[in-house]
């Protein structure tokens, strides 16, 4: 079924879980559509959903959002759901990391714009590999000194 968050055309309580991945950044009425993810789970039926707290603006103009665990969780609970985990992605370490390989990404794509995109993509993503290996073995060791920073979040939500 293809359709909006917003207006998902299944009957009440039709799943028993839902997942709902880096999508509500990208909807303009988030209340709407926790609304309908809510109507279409079953009783006791589970939700995880991730949400961006820090991203470069992306899929424009559709990139309304960002979320922070508190916003999100009240979103959730302010519509029934019941929280039951909340986790951080990433810190500052994978933050920097992620952000400036997808700029270098971004650049040299468009430096090698000569090439296919599909080509252009591949030499990018070999290029930057020695970078994010060098963000993410920083982000193992660092991510955990400031807890306020985050990539993102999970929750795990559930309907009583």
């Amino acid at each position: 079924i293809e359709s909006s968050v917003e207006s998902i055309p299944c009957t009440d309580e039709s799943f028993e879980g839902i997942i709902c991945s880096e999508v509500l950044e990208h909807v303009k009425d988030t209340r709407q559509a926790i609304s309908e993810i809510y109507r279409v789970l079953k009783k006791n039926g589970y939700l995880y959903i991730t949400v961006p707290m820090m991203w470069a603006l992306h899929y424009e103009p559709e990139d309304y959002f960002r979320f922070t665990k508190y916003g999100i969780s009240y979103l959730l609970t302010e519509q029934g759901f019941i929280i039951k985990d909340v986790e951080r992605v990433g810190g500052i370490f994978s933050l920097i990391g992620a952000r400036f390989a997808d700029v270098i990404f971004h650049l040299i794509t468009r430096a090698f714009n000569f090439m296919s995109a599909r080509n252009a993509e591949r030499l990018a993503s070999i290029m930057i590999l020695p970078v994010s290996v060098v963000f993410y073995c920083l982000s193992k060791l660092f991510d955990n000194i400031d807890k306020r920073d985050a990539l993102g979040w999970v929750i795990i939500a559930y309907k009583q």
